[in-house]
Formats: C-alpha cells, structure tokens, sequence
C-alpha cells in the first residue's frame, strides 16, 4: 500500500474516499493527538500528524458535509457525511 507521507496525499486520499463513499453514506474515524510520548512511541517512523483543529475545514474541503472533530485527551473522532 502507499504511505500517505504528506498532507497533500492526506487530502487526497480524503477525497478518494468521498468519491467512493455512497451518497449518504458517513466517513468515520479517528486519530492519535500529537504529544511527548507520541513523539517518541513514532520515532523514526515516516510521520504525517493530522492537526485536529484544522481537520473539520480539510473535511470540508474535501466535499463532506456537516463534519464533526471532537478532541478527547490524547486523540481525536471524526465524522462527516458524503
């Protein structure tokens, strides 16, 4: 599989899966928050950190509607419409 290395791959890969997610369908997930001890369980590792204060606008961007971030201590949930 690609490594998603990059944001730009990340927002591509966000809107592949906008395409193929039927309509109304939900995209749903979620994703570590970036911290001292991320930082060093990942170290070494090709690391593209996800900024969950601008995922929801990315989302968006994207062609999802309604999209929800919620923080939680250490990660992060998403949820969008297509």
């Amino acid at each position: 599989l690609p490594r998603v290395t990059s944001r730009a791959l990340q927002d591509q890969l966000l809107a592949e899966a906008h395409r193929v997610l039927r309509p109304g369908g939900c995209l749903t997930g979620s994703g570590s928050r970036t911290g001292p001890v991320f930082r060093l369980a990942h170290l070494g590792d090709v690391l593209t950190v996800v900024d969950p204060d601008t995922f929801r606008q990315r989302l968006a961007a994207a062609g999802f509607r309604d999209p929800v971030v919620s923080l939680a201590r250490g990660f992060f949930t998403f949820r969008a419409w297509r």
